[in-house]
């Protein structure tokens, strides 16, 4: 408990971020410096990398990802098996910006969703929401030595809530504005979008999953392509959206329920995507046009929704999504002539948003501080996010 103590006195801290998104494709890492302000002027970001997974680990998290699959030992064994990967991850990220792990006071990590289950359903005597994130935590404190916050969904989900999305409070952190409202929208596997009303607290934020992000995409640019993603939106810019085929995947009536309400993989699996390339195929579409309409469904999804918050004066664009020409063309299409930047205006990369979101929840938790937004998730309670690993 002296580490914790000795954390706590702390008001300058060296902080890693680790995260793997819906994408599945590596361990997005960063390491911070926090220097006890608030918002950007409290935070320096020292150093992001990319560690992307082998094709041989993406299947492994891919076949545990699926509805059907039940083999508990093999997700045991992947759970401290990941665990490995994003302690090397944390340890490469802090050593390559030229610090030692002697030096590291934190490291919060949101490990790997393999399963998300927002509506409520009956499990013994009770009416439950679930979720499950791996890459064991106590493995990672045991490498690096160092205290490890993660798990951070639990605690709303216990509160009642849908345990996401939980980067709006850090999208408050680093970009409220007292003149502007502001929209924040993330581009992953799903994509999601946080108003920042002018001068609003984090309980006044609205933020909610619209849909799709890169998942449907990457998926068919596997099985068409043979690619693990439409590098810049080259492909879908060759195809032609097909209006039968959009309007058909813009009845789900998730796109018009209320929030709160979250999304995941189970939704926008395989099963989703060979149905769509299906119904594609009864009308005729080449694979270009199939990927194009499907990156148009993204693009529907997320503009609809700032169209609904129509004092939106800024768009922040993060995510690698934001790195798709085809979403960027036709947001901007879209929403003109709202201004839309991407994160890296703020000298923060666009894949760097995640994990340097859940440095600032891991330190948040350390501080006490109560970042579960009932607003935003549904939960009863705000609640303190994350679970303390010590080494």
């Amino acid at each position: 408990m002296s580490t914790l103590k000795r954390l706590l006195r702390k008001s300058d801290r060296l902080v890693v971020g680790l995260n793997s998104g819906t994408s599945i494709d590596g361990v997005d890492a960063c390491l911070v410096r926090f220097t006890g302000g608030r918002g950007i002027s409290g935070i320096r970001l020292l150093s992001f990398r990319s560690f992307p997974f082998s094709p041989g680990v993406r299947r492994a998290i891919l076949k545990i990802c699926d509805p059907d699959f039940q083999k508990l030992d093999e997700t045991m064994r992947l759970n401290y098996a990941l665990g490995e990967y994003f302690a090397e991850a944390a340890i490469k990220v802090v050593e390559e910006a030229g610090h030692s792990l002697s030096q590291l006071d934190l490291v919060g990590s949101h490990g790997q969703t393999i399963r998300h289950l927002p509506r409520k359903e009956r499990s013994l005597s009770h009416s439950v929401r679930a979720t499950l994130q791996i890459g064991e935590l106590a493995v990672i404190a045991n490498r690096t030595g160092v205290i490890t916050v993660g798990d951070f969904r639990a605690s709303d989900v216990a509160a009642g809530g849908e345990g996401a999305p939980l980067t709006p409070y850090c999208h408050h952190f680093l970009f409220a504005h007292r003149a502007k409202d502001i929209a924040v929208v993330n581009i992953g596997g799903i994509a999601n979008v946080t108003f920042l009303p002018a001068g609003c607290s984090p309980k006044q934020m609205l933020a909610y999953d619209t849909g799709p992000g890169n998942m449907v995409v990457d998926y068919l640019a596997g099985k068409l392509f043979g690619k693990s993603f439409d590098c810049d939106g080259k492909i879908a810019l060759s195809g032609t959206v097909s209006p039968k085929l959009l309007n058909y995947l813009l009845r789900d009536p998730y796109y018009r329920r209320k929030p709160p309400k979250s999304t995941g993989r189970e939704k926008y699996d395989r099963t989703f995507c060979e149905r769509l390339i299906e119904k594609s195929k009864s009308l005729g579409l080449a694979p270009k046009d199939m990927i194009a309409t499907s990156s148009e469904l993204t693009v529907k999804t997320i503009a609809q929704t700032i169209k609904a918050l129509s004092r939106t004066e800024r768009i922040i664009l993060c995510g690698g999504g934001a790195l798709n020409l085809y979403f960027r063309k036709r947001l901007s299409e879209e929403l003109e002539p709202k201004e839309i930047v991407t994160s890296e205006e703020f000298g923060i990369p666009v894949k760097g948003m995640e994990p340097l979101c859940f440095a600032i929840l891991a330190n948040e938790t350390i501080n006490g501080k109560r970042t579960g937004l009932p607003k935003v998730t549904g939960a009863k309670t705000e609640t303190i996010l994350g679970k303390i690993c010590l080494p």
